[in-house]
């Protein structure tokens, strides 16, 4: 054999044995949704889609903008729902931006 085909041949195993020792990073994906506690249809999609994702590829958050505690729907325990940025009559404030962005997801949703 050529010696470029010899280089080529333990660039190979090299890289193949590297990926599958090297642990897979999840990708973190934040949901913002304006409700996940009024017990509507969006409500629903959100959850169906959330709980049939690959968990071991994805990190899952959730955060609503406004709780309202009318339904509370059934989450996969791997996806976290994170506190609302106010509760039914509350103010809310601009810090909510600064919290998302403090996040660093590596993929945004909007629900």
């Amino acid at each position: 054999m050529q010696e470029r085909e010899l280089n080529m041949m333990k660039r190979d195993k090299t890289a193949s044995s590297y990926s599958c020792c090297e642990p897979k990073k999840r990708i973190k994906l934040l949901f913002i949704t304006y409700t996940h506690s009024n017990g509507g249809g969006a409500e629903n999609v959100l959850t169906n889609l959330v709980n049939h994702v690959d968990h071991d590829r994805y990190a899952i958050d959730i955060i609503e903008i406004r709780h309202f505690s009318v339904k509370r729907e059934p989450v996969a325990d791997v996806v976290s729902l994170l506190h609302p940025f106010a509760y039914e009559k509350e103010h809310l404030s601009l810090d909510a931006i600064e919290y998302i962005l403090s996040k660093k997801t590596e993929l945004w949703v909007n629900a």
